[in-house]
Formats: C-alpha cells, sequence, structure tokens
C-alpha cells in the first residue's frame, strides 16, 4: 500500500508541475508585446521642378510628392538624398533659411494643383513647433527630423502633398544647389516616415529645356534650332523670324519643339524671355504685345509676339493660336504655352515668330531676344 501510494504522489506532481508550466507558458504569450512590423508605402505623384537643368549651373528645386502614410511622430524623419546616384552635385553653400517645407490638408487624390496651407518651422534642433534639419553636404542629403511632438504647424496626415523648395524660391532663401554632370540622377526619398520614392532629373549641357521624370514615367523634350533670325524690319510690312539671316517677308515656322510623355496627366510647355531688345530699347516699349485676328499684325507699329500649332491634340493657350492669326508675347513672365492632359508619344510644336516696328523705332544692329522654353511632367 505505501508502495502504491508513493507511486501515485509522483504522478500527481508530475501533473501539477505540467499544469504550471502550461500557465507560465500562456502568461509568457499574454505578457509579450506585440509585434509591430512597419510596412513601406510607394511615394505617389512625385517630382522635382528646377529652375534650370543645364549642368554644373546652380539651381532651385522644389520638390512635390504625395505620402500615403503621412508622419506625426517625433521619430518620424523625411530624407532627401539628392546625391543617391551622384554626389557631384554641390549642396556645400545651403543654409536652413535656404529650404522650406510645406504640406497641405491630406486626404487629395492627387497633387495637381494642391493648396500647402501649412508651413512649417525648421531649425537646427527640434523643438514642440520646430522641425529639424540637418546638411550633409559631402553625400548631398537633407534629413528633416519631426518636431518633438510630432506635429509642428500641423501633422503630415495621410495623403498629404509635401512640398519642399530650396534655394531662393524659399521665403528668405539666397543659397542654390549647383548641378552635377550631364545625365539623368536619381534623388531618393526615404527616412522613418516608412514611404520611399525616387525621382529621375535629367541634365544636359543647354539650359533652355527642363526635363523632369518620375522612376515610372518619361519625358522628352527637344528644340530643333537654337538661332533664328528677322533680318532687317521696316516699318512697311511685318517680318518672320527663321532659320536664315534674312528673316522672311511672310508666315513661316521658325523652330519646332517635339514633347512627348507616359503620363497619364500629361504635360505642360512654358516660356520666359524678353522681347526683342538693343540697350534700353525695345520693341515694343511695354515688352508686351497682343495681336488678334491679323495675319501681319499692325505694320507701322512696335509689335513682337508669338504663336503656335501642334500636330496632334495638346491644346494651345489663349492668344497664342497662330492658325486664327492669333500672337502673343508677356515679357519677363512664365506663360503657359501649350498644355495636354494625356500621355503622348510625340506631339510637335511649331512656332512663329512676329515682328512689326514704327518708323521712329530706335536704329541698333544687335536686337536681341532670350526666350527659355520649359517642358514639365505632370507625373
Amino acid at each position: 500500500m505505501n508502495q502504491l501510494y508513493f507511486i501515485r504522489r509522483n504522478i500527481d506532481i508530475k501533473k501539477v508541475l505540467t499544469s504550471l508550466g502550461l500557465i507560465v507558458a500562456v502568461l509568457v504569450l499574454l505578457i509579450a508585446p506585440p509585434v509591430q512590423i512597419a510596412r513601406a508605402a510607394t511615394l505617389l505623384n512625385m517630382r522635382d521642378t528646377l529652375t534650370t537643368v543645364k549642368a554644373s549651373t546652380v539651381t532651385d528645386h522644389e520638390i512635390i510628392f504625395r505620402t500615403p502614410t503621412g508622419a506625426d511622430e517625433s521619430t518620424d524623419t523625411i530624407i532627401i538624398d539628392i546625391g543617391a546616384t551622384d554626389t557631384s552635385w554641390n549642396t556645400s553653400s545651403l543654409a536652413i533659411g535656404d529650404v522650406d517645407l510645406a504640406h497641405s490638408a491630406g486626404a487629395q487624390s492627387d497633387c495637381d494643383a494642391p493648396t500647402f496651407s501649412n508651413e512649417e518651422t525648421l531649425a537646427a534642433s527640434a523643438t514642440a513647433t520646430d522641425w529639424q534639419l540637418d546638411f550633409d553636404t559631402t553625400n548631398d542629403i537633407l534629413t528633416f527630423t519631426a518636431p518633438t511632438d510630432g506635429v509642428g504647424a500641423a501633422a503630415i496626415a495621410t495623403n498629404a502633398c509635401v512640398q519642399i523648395q530650396i534655394g531662393t524660391n524659399a521665403s528668405g532663401g539666397s543659397n542654390q544647389i549647383t548641378n552635377s554632370t550631364a545625365g539623368s540622377k536619381n534623388i531618393d526619398i526615404l527616412g522613418t516616415f516608412n514611404d520611399t520614392g525616387t525621382i529621375v532629373v535629367t541634365l544636359i549641357a543647354d539650359d533652355i529645356v527642363v526635363t523632369t521624370a518620375t522612376v515610372v514615367a518619361s519625358l522628352t523634350f527637344t528644340v530643333d534650332d537654337n538661332d533664328i533670325f528677322f533680318g532687317t524690319l521696316g516699318a512697311g510690312a511685318a517680318k518672320w523670324a527663321d532659320n536664315t539671316a534674312d528673316g522672311s517677308t511672310s508666315s513661316v515656322v521658325g523652330h519646332t519643339m517635339t514633347v512627348g510623355t507616359n503620363s497619364t496627366s500629361g504635360y505642360s510647355v512654358t516660356y520666359n524671355g524678353t522681347a526683342l531688345t538693343s540697350g534700353s530699347d525695345k520693341i515694343s516699349d511695354s515688352g508686351n504685345t497682343t495681336i488678334t485676328g491679323d495675319a501681319d499684325g499692325t505694320p507701322g507699329s512696335e509689335e513682337f509676339a508669338i504663336g503656335v500649332t501642334v500636330s496632334d491634340n495638346a491644346t494651345i493657350a489663349s492668344g497664342y493660336e497662330q492658325a486664327s492669326n492669333n500672337f502673343k508675347f508677356v515679357e519677363s513672365t512664365t506663360a503657359t504655352l501649350v498644355s495636354e492632359t494625356i500621355q503622348t508619344a510625340a506631339e510637335t510644336i511649331s512656332v512663329y515668330y512676329i515682328t512689326n516696328i514704327a518708323a521712329n523705332t530706335e536704329a541698333h544692329i544687335d536686337y536681341t531676344s532670350n526666350i527659355t522654353y520649359i517642358a514639365t511632367g505632370n507625373f
């Protein structure tokens, strides 16, 4: 009896120990902290618009993207890696005052024309109200660290459009980035806010063209002639510029531009430049001209204007429809010339240049107009 009893007690103790082991295992599972897995999202509507894409030339950057995740934690960082594939950019002159950070209210479906209603304050150290901005000028990296409360002016909400301006386009900005060498360059966007993306910027030897493209879209832009001529002008008749030294006395194409993109939102072509000018004299005095429904303008008065035609279905801005004898020029202002809202394999834009002078227009042999055309993809 004693032996049987002893055996039964051993069995009971094993059961007790086994039960305790199960209880401890369950407690360990219940007490252990939940596992959190960070999942990176792909940034949307990314673009970087430069004031010039000429290699080795100072430029402003306007970087815009839509963040699916947002940023509302004090540990959030947004990193702009300009030197992702090429560290021969020069960011050494940048200071905090040369950079602006702003964002929209959130819940945007695109960043075509967002309102950047939240302007963040940047500083050398993060505070409850200020974002911290650090520069790595060796590798051309800008790092934004969220305020200590994760909010600042306002938390960056999900699907908010974020705008980062670098250079003289920033409020109070005076220093710019010097472009790298010619070629396609990747600009990476990353950070602990967990969204990532890459913008492709193409730098070229001549800054007459600004080309912007994302990693998932493409944009091409060419100008077939950089030098055109009116020749000798007279008050009795209009002249048109072409690639001959004497220009033309009849309507003729000055040069063509070809643009193509696979962006489903299309593209826009803008211009900015001066009227025909020699010293302090120009044609016309204001630099601005509008000709409506008149094939040769008004001979005997000072006029300088452009008109365009397109090969496909792009939209010509009002006042520039050469087929309707409309010509226009607005001096020293960035103005839209042609736009498209869908992808286009190749659209040819033919540009016409018309001028008239008055009998008393100042005599010079060096009237010159410089116009920069910019193509921007609507990614």
